[in-house]
């Protein structure tokens, strides 16, 4: 038979979305509590939108060949070689391979045998299921060394430059996604964070507020609220979790 997740959750779960969690305030010897649950759809899309007004805002700066953040973080062309810029870019290129991969690579699973199906026949039917992960792993894995064989093929053709300018492209793109994905975090941080355990008073007055804390404090919100979402993965197994 198909190995099927359990719906082993406990309901008490559902209706218990926030923990209470311990905050160390270092040099100070103190510590405090702090109520934190994850956010709800509309919080989420808040944090959705300003994210990504952070990102573009970002990447308007790194377009500016003067701005101090395009020198930070991208280094001038004479940094390269050929061969390092190659190489970087398959980096970048073997990333979007793969989730193309997750995406595209079909592979059937095994048909399941009939109820009248003899011992031995249902034995290869369970050794198929349980060779299909492998086998599906090592096909997106042919699928994405194939990708990345023709690119390799189509950037050893190019000169330095144009080389470099889709470095910059693929690095703005990916230092913008990073800022995406930290800013909606911490957005999310600080809707879900509360004084009380009814989750009625927010523990912050305003975002910059919480964005301008020390970082080992803020970092400590940031991995309760991480912890938060990990625990919320049970919920998705439940047939009566809200959505």
């Amino acid at each position: 038979m198909k190995e099927i997740d359990r719906g082993d959750v406990d309901i008490s779960k559902l209706f218990n979305w926030g923990k209470k969690f311990r905050i160390d305030i270092p040099g100070r010897n103190k510590t405090m509590n702090v109520f934190v649950r994850l956010v709800g759809d509309a919080d989420y899309n808040r944090a959705t939108v300003y994210a990504r007004r952070r990102s573009a805002e970002l990447r308007k700066i790194l377009k500016d060949e003067n701005s101090d953040e395009r020198i930070g973080f991208i280094p001038d062309i004479t940094a390269f070689s050929k061969e390092v810029l190659v190489g970087t870019l398959l980096l970048f290129y073997t990333k979007e391979a793969t989730l193309i991969a997750i995406r595209e690579v079909k592979l059937d699973l095994p048909i399941e045998p009939k109820a009248d199906s003899s011992l031995e026949e249902l034995e290869k039917y369970q050794l198929e299921l349980d060779e299909y992960p492998s086998k599906r792993e090592q096909a997106i894995k042919d699928f994405v060394n194939k990708k990345i064989d023709e690119k390799k093929l189509e950037l050893d053709g190019k000169d330095n430059e144009p080389l470099y300018k889709e470095y910059i492209r693929m690095a703005i793109n990916q230092i913008c996604e990073a800022e995406m994905f930290t800013r909606m975090r911490e957005m999310c941080v600080y809707l879900g964070t509360y004084k009380d355990e009814d989750y009625t008073e927010r523990m912050f007055k305003s975002f910059d507020e919480f964005d301008n804390l020390p970082e080992n404090i803020k970092n400590q919100f940031i991995t309760f609220y991480s912890a938060m979402e990990i625990d919320g993965d049970d919920l998705k197994k439940s047939p009566v979790a809200p959505r």
